[in-house]
């Protein structure tokens, strides 16, 4: 019976140990709020530091402001004030920018609140403060995806796929094209191995290149060309249902000896498609059933080029050429005609440009199958582009890439097996597409 009632009060004095710990924490917690924001993203020109300060000064503790009585602790919102996480703005677009502007100037007027907001909301803020503060409240309204848990590596199995193009969905989903296959490969959301799921066509000498999911559509595009003789069969553009893999419609392309490799498609469903043979752009507007060539004679460098990636970045096209080393951009007129092709000056050289993707709304990823291999942001502005590199080495080729959430995942294809000499002493690897956190942009 003492043994009983001696581990009774002991057991009671555990648990109110505990209870004073966790409540310490929590005030703790409370008291360092900068704690909480470790796993906020942060928006392109801040760091995590400013986010961190963007948080003190939020809940008070630096600049003389409070901004927790209106929008609460969370940010959740409270009757005197918004929601701030649902990324739903009623005075700005929710960038950086826009954020910052509504802090800097305040509500006078508020549309659905009845208390004003005054500008740096009635305390005197310094420049840094004010952008600190727009950091911490732009990374409330964007929280961290499902991508913070993503897979390091994304995996292929099987011997000699040579895949060449991957693409995703907004739910993360990823899709890879397998030219020595014949196969297209999907992966679950948040999966790390592929499984076979639209098979071989009838068509032996047809590898698939480029891949590209249009989820307005509903239609996954897909490249079907000839590794061996580019005159028979034909290059063929394939749509198959994004959901199901049942193939919808094909469609030639539209030039002898074409060679489909990349696809891209523009806000108003049209899509484009690079033929790397001939050097020219075709397309394919919605509700026609024929590609026609769109853009080229010429103006995208001599045949032996190869044309490769491609991209919708506004109302503009982006490709590129692999064996010349350039980017070119292609206006898209309100009438839906190319304008004048123009080579883009870059700042610095890029090294064979393959797979192209968009990123944001003045940039694109693109990986360089030469040198070491790279994964690189090229920011455009006007017809100039800042080429930023995120993470070189890829020894076994860039091919691709394609992102999920703040993760783009770069394929490497291994083409240098198919396509270059024979080497006896070549040792396979295994297929993969590796992670690199690339952010919100």
């Amino acid at each position: 019976m003492r043994s009983l009632r001696l581990y009774k009060a002991r057991s009671s004095a555990i648990v109110v140990l505990a209870v004073v710990f966790v409540v310490s924490l929590t005030g703790w917690a409370r008291n360092h709020p900068e704690n909480a924001t470790e796993n906020l993203p942060v928006p392109e020109g801040s760091t995590p530091d400013m986010v961190a300060l963007g948080a003190r000064i939020y809940h008070g503790q630096e600049g003389g402001a409070s901004c927790t009585g209106c929008h609460g602790a969370n940010g959740t919102g409270s009757p005197a004030g918004p929601d701030l996480t649902k990324n739903k703005w009623l005075w700005s677009d929710g960038s950086f920018a826009g954020i910052l502007k509504v802090i800097t100037n305040g509500v006078p007027q508020p549309k659905q609140y009845r208390r004003p907001m005054p500008p740096m909301g009635g305390a005197q803020l310094s420049d840094a403060q004010v952008s600190a503060l727009s950091a911490y409240v732009w990374g409330l309204s964007h929280p961290v995806s499902a991508s913070s848990a993503a897979p390091a590596e994304l995996h292929v199995p099987g011997e000699k796929i040579f895949p060449e193009s991957i693409t995703s969905t907004a739910d993360g989903r990823v899709i890879i094209g397998s030219i020595g296959a014949r196969t297209i490969y999907v992966l679950k959301p948040g999966g790390a191995t592929a499984e076979p799921w639209i098979q071989p066509d009838d068509q032996p000498t047809l590898g698939i290149f480029g891949v590209f999911a249009d989820e307005k559509a509903k239609t996954l595009w897909a490249c079907f060309s000839s590794i061996h003789d580019v005159k028979q069969p034909p290059s063929t553009l394939k749509a198959f249902d994004l959901q199901t893999g049942a193939l919808k419609e094909k469609y030639p392309l539209p030039t002898g000896g074409a060679f489909c490799n990349d696809i891209a498609v523009g806000a108003d469903g049209t899509a484009y498609i690079s033929d790397a043979n001939n050097m020219e752009v075709d397309r394919l507007v919605p509700g026609s059933h024929q590609l026609e060539v769109w853009a080229g004679n010429g103006g995208f460098g001599l045949k032996g080029g190869v044309l490769d990636g491609i991209s919708v970045l506004g109302n503009r096209l982006i490709v590129s050429t692999l064996q010349t080393n350039k980017l070119f951009a292609v206006p898209i007129g309100a009438d839906g005609k190319a304008g004048a092709i123009t080579e883009m000056k870059l700042d610095r050289a890029v090294h064979n440009p393959d797979g192209m993707r968009t990123f944001g709304k003045d940039s694109v990823l693109i990986v360089e199958g030469g040198g070491v291999g790279w994964l690189s942001r090229i920011t455009i502005n006007g017809d100039s582009g800042q080429v930023t590199p995120l993470k070189e080495g890829y020894p076994e080729g860039a091919v691709s890439v394609t992102v999920v959430g703040t993760v783009a995942y770069v394929l490497e294809g291994q083409l240098s097996a198919l396509f270059g000499p024979p080497d006896p002493h070549r040792v396979e690897k295994p297929f993969h597409a590796t992670a690199v956190e690339v952010g919100i942009p």
